[in-house]
């Protein structure tokens, strides 16, 4: 068929046609040019895919009727239409892929390629005209080719080599170029990939794809494996058996980071290419296996690998990550505070973990061109550096740590201590984290945080105790707003109707009633039988420190005053006296205590160390039995430092209630269990628990299930005893000067009316026993809340005389509003008489209605 004819079949083909392409095999031939490469590789590669599909196909068809040379002759057709679509990938890439110039023109390759051309001559007359396969063409002219020979003899074959467009013009550019690039041949022939034996369609298809499985890896390295799994060893090994050979493929690895990809934006042919930044991970081998290095820790990495040769078309990609490392440097190192003796110095945590938690720091100090030292290991990110000497440079440098190891320090800090007598450092203060309900301690001048207090770091209590408090009430507001929706707007106050000779039972039997709700959601009101008022906060106030000190009379058998400070702690006797009453009793108790903590009534009582542990749900330890029972507390002690053997003591305690001798049993028939050196701790365990509550219930249950029922334990965890104190008895010291700044006039008076000048001189010279009086006439309790002002502030208000304001008044009274924290002084003509009528006023007056004798 002639050149005219082949073009002409191309064309009926729906192949393209190039305009610069020469006419006849006579033609002057040139290089190909770029866009001929890229054509000649689109036509091959449909040309290939369409050739293998129909090869597959018939070789079904014929598997059933033909013998079994059938499969034979599909093999070698189908090598020989491989052969022709390496030859276009050559032409396409410019260099030879699977065999050299010099091996396609050589007379072995020719004598074989003609001898099973001839061989198979008949078979192909006999029914192979319907596989579309063309055949290589070898050197030489086109009438001198055995396969082109062989192909005029049917004209299947003539079909087929005519679609692909005059081979032997092509084979004659394959020429021009091997010639051309002999630097490309000589580098070839030294790559292994150059000897990639070619193989058929079929066994190309039955390959599964690479898949590339992880095999070790540590924070910058990857160890990875391909074609080791079951499938891809037998595809191999019946490839290898069915070529007679040891057929071995050769491997292309790449990597690149799985999370960088970017547009290149460049137009390549008029196709917009994408540039994944893949590197090769090994050169190409024959091996299965490949170690990347110089990776990034905790960083995942994408990977993709290809049998060269076989396909262009890569396995699929495995995302792999790499180990855990060490983290990255911490930030932000700053001296936060200098003093002439200390630094105080914070930072950041690192910008990258690398895969797991930072468990510590290293905080490093050395002064200027000394020697580093550690200053600090642990978890905080806060250190005060102490016993500095003044004046100096110090250098500072911070390591983060986890469990693979140390990382690298950060950037340097200098800082220089001030001079001799600058001020000391800023007192630290508590909070609480309003999330996680947990302590943490803050440096209000730089705003440092920290878990735990810096080591020789100051505390300031005032202030740390204010942000409790403010933590404490914040939620108690919370909570009443909660209340207040589950509760009908008539039940947001209980009221109280109290007979004042029975005010502790009165008072007691009504706070059992009220759920805790209600007594969230609002104030108390209190009214006293026989007694006209309005309670605007000042009854409720009278009420709580009247119940209080009957609460602490050894009459009720409630409570007690114990030990030298009166200190008031529940009864031991109070089981026996009050029977099956002592749960309704002691749960309204606790109703009680926690009322008042909530309203911010202080009752002005002491109460006992031991007994504010239980409120914070804190355990106690052997240090509160000292508060309580001191002879005991020196006993167990001696039990723990001397031998035992001769003591008698036994696993019981003995105690004596209305002269009666009790004897409870710490273990079964622990009286009769003597103590011994091996068991000494366990009987100091056991007595210190009988002695700091079993001794208590079941009062103490009671009295703990009211009060948490109302003020949850967790809100008291971080309060110590003495503050827990301030919360309920108040503050004993009165701040005169605190008073006189909050205190307002009015009556149309100011602070420089001589009556009020008058007032707060007298006030300045009072005693400790008479300014609670003063405090108490006034506000109806003798000590000051917590918070550490009246709420109302104390109101000073000047009476005139009515029927002539000019003339003073000799014959009143001061008179108290204590609902409004209010004092009216009539206009006394004198600081003496003012004096005068004041303490006999406080002097007279009862707890009977604030009443003058």
């Amino acid at each position: 068929m002639g050149a005219a004819a082949s073009l002409e079949h191309s064309q009926s083909a729906g192949l393209v046609r190039y305009p610069d392409e020469p006419q006849s095999a006579a033609d002057q031939l040139s290089l190909p040019s770029d866009n001929d490469k890229r054509i000649l590789m689109a036509q091959a590669s449909a040309n290939w895919h369409r050739m293998i599909v129909h090869a597959n196909k018939t070789k079904a068809q014929r598997e059933s009727t033909q013998s079994l040379s059938g499969p034979t002759r599909d093999r070698e057709a189908l090598e020989r239409v491989h052969s022709t679509i390496q030859m276009f990938e050559s032409v396409a890439d410019g260099v030879p892929r699977t065999r050299s110039h010099s091996e396609l023109v050589s007379p072995t390759h020719m004598r074989r390629s003609n001898s099973r051309s001839m061989s198979r001559r008949d078979e192909f007359k006999q029914g192979d005209s319907d596989i579309d396969t063309p055949f290589r063409p070898q050197s030489g002219s086109v009438s001198s080719s055995p396969l082109i020979k062989s192909a005029k003899s049917s004209n299947s074959i003539q079909a087929m080599g005519a679609q692909f467009r005059r081979e032997e013009l092509e084979q004659m550019r394959l020429q021009e170029i091997a010639n051309s690039t002999a630097k490309a041949k000589s580098e070839s022939d030294k790559h292994p990939i150059r000897d990639i034996p070619v193989i058929s369609a079929r066994e190309l298809q039955e390959l599964p794809p690479v898949r590339i499985d992880l095999k070790t890896r540590t924070s910058s390295s990857i160890t990875i494996v391909w074609d080791v799994d079951f499938e891809a060893l037998a595809a191999l090994q019946t490839l290898m058996d069915s070529d007679g050979s040891a057929l071995r493929p050769v491997y292309e690895v790449m990597y690149r980071p799985a999370h960088k990809s970017v547009d290149s934006g460049a137009m390549l042919g008029g196709v917009l290419e994408r540039c994944n930044l893949w590197r090769p991970a090994c050169d190409d081998t024959s091996n299965t296996k490949a170690v990347v290095t110089d990776l990034e820790p905790n960083t995942q990495y994408a990977f993709r690998c290809r049998r060269m040769g076989w396909t262009d078309d890569w396995g699929p990609e495995a995302v792999i990550r790499t180990g855990p490392g060490a983290p990255s440097p911490p930030t932000n190192l700053h001296a936060r505070e200098v003093t002439s003796s200390s630094v105080l110095v914070n930072w950041s945590p690192p910008e990258k973990d690398n895969g797991l938690p930072v468990l510590s720091y290293i905080l490093r100090m050395k002064p200027l061109g000394g020697e580093f030292r550690t200053l600090y290991s642990g978890r905080e990110r806060v250190f005060l550096a102490k016993e500095l000497l003044p004046n100096t440079v110090y250098v500072f440098e911070i390591i983060a740590c986890n469990r693979v190891g140390e990382g690298v320090p950060s950037s340097r800090l200098a800082s220089r201590t001030l001079p001799p007598g600058s001020p000391t450092t800023t007192p630290w203060a508590e909070m609480v984290d309003e999330g996680t309900n947990k302590l943490y301690y803050l440096h209000p001048k730089t705003g440092a945080t920290a878990w735990t207090l810096p080591d020789g770091a100051v505390l300031d209590p005032s202030v740390s105790f204010k942000n409790k408090c403010t933590y404490l009430m914040s939620n108690i507001t919370r909570m009443a707003q909660e209340a207040r929706r589950r509760l009908p707007p008539d039940s947001y106050s209980v009221k109280l109707t109290i007979q004042r000779h029975n005010m502790l039972g009165d008072s007691l039997r009504y706070l059992r009633l009220p759920s805790a709700d209600e007594l969230l959601a609002g104030p108390l009101r209190v009214t006293f039988e026989g007694e006209e008022g309005i309670d605007g906060g000042g009854m409720a106030r009278e009420w709580a420190s009247e119940v209080a000190k009957l609460l602490v009379s050894e009459a009720s058998g409630l409570m007690i005053q114990s030990g030298d400070n009166g200190e008031a702690i529940i009864d031991i006797r109070s089981s026996a006296l009050h029977g099956e009453d002592c749960r309704w009793l002691f749960t309204a108790l606790g109703k009680f205590i926690a009322k008042v903590l909530i309203d911010e009534h202080p009752i002005g009582v002491k109460f006992n160390e031991l007994f504010l542990t239980w409120l914070t749900g804190k355990p106690p330890t052997l240090e509160d039995l000292k508060s309580i029972d001191p002879s005991m507390y020196r006993g167990l002690e001696w039990v723990l430092e001397n031998p035992v053997e001769d003591s008698d003591l036994t696993f019981s305690a003995s105690f004596e209630i209305f002269d009666s001798q009790q004897t409870v049993d710490f273990i079964p028939n622990g009286r009769a269990v003597a103590v011994t050196e091996e068991n000494k701790a366990r009987y100091v365990d056991l007595m210190m628990a009988w002695l700091i509550s079993g001794r208590y219930e079941p009062a103490l249950t009671h009295f703990l299930a009211g009060f948490h029922s109302v003020v949850p334990q967790s809100l008291l965890k971080h309060f110590t005893p003495p503050e827990m104190q301030l919360l309920l008895g108040g503050s004993p010291e009165i701040s005169v000067t605190a008073l006189r700044t909050s205190a307002c006039y009015t009556g149309g008076f100011t602070a420089d009316h001589c009556v009020a000048q008058w007032f707060w001189s007298i006030v300045e010279e009072m005693d400790l026993e008479t300014l609670p009086q003063l405090l108490a006439f006034i506000t109806g309790c003798a000590c000051v809340p917590s918070s550490g002002g009246l709420r109302p502030p104390l109101t000073v208000t000047i009476l005139e005389n009515e029927a002539d304001p000019s003339s003073p008044i000799v014959n009143m009274l001061p008179r108290a509003h204590t609902c409004f924290n209010q004092i009216v002084i009539p206009l006394y003509p004198s600081r003496e008489v003012l004096k005068d009528k004041l303490t006999y006023a406080l002097q007279n007056s009862t707890g009977s209605g604030f009443h003058i004798k």
